[in-house]
């Protein structure tokens, strides 16, 4: 993110300073796991605290995982509308979200991907394949912030950084 962006507001964060310090690894561009066997303990809630912070002034999306693990298309569809990319197809494809990207206006923008549930990808999902080889295309985007939540350490392979 370019060193124009204002100062973003974490005050109403479950943690404030823990959703700051995430933030600010997003913002280097690192990949980020953040991972607890506990259930409860705000996993799901540092992913709406960082978009509900973060989406007025960068493109982001935080997917359920666990309702899209048997729909590749539904989790496309879901990076599409809340990134505001434009289907070519009734049903997304992941050409539609990397056509987006490539284009000059979006090249020095920050895109946000927020992944909860992750692990459920990772579980007998009949698409995991699409899904890992769609999120390791991405890694070639320098302009994507990854973070995901599990009860377990990810592959950080994965991610890239």
């Amino acid at each position: 993110m370019n060193s124009n962006t204002p100062s973003i507001d974490f005050s109403r964060a479950l943690r404030p300073p823990f959703t700051e310090l995430i933030w600010e690894e997003l913002r280097k561009g690192s990949s980020v796991n953040v991972h607890s066997p506990k259930k409860g303990v705000g996993k799901t809630r540092l992913l709406e605290d960082l978009r509900n912070a973060l989406k007025e002034y960068v493109p982001v999306a935080l997917i359920g995982v666990k309702q899209f693990r048997d729909n590749f298309s539904g989790f496309l569809e879901g990076i599409c509308t809340q990134w505001d990319v434009a289907q070519k197809e009734k049903e997304p494809t992941d050409k539609d979200i990397k056509d987006f990207l490539d284009k000059d206006e979006n090249k020095t923008k920050t895109f946000f991907l927020l992944l909860d549930d992750f692990e459920t990808l990772l579980e007998n999902s009949k698409d995991t394949t699409s899904f890992l080889t769609f999120l390791n295309s991405l890694k070639n985007y320098s302009n994507i912030g990854f973070c995901a939540v599990s009860p377990k350490p990810v592959n950080t392979r994965l991610f890239g950084s």
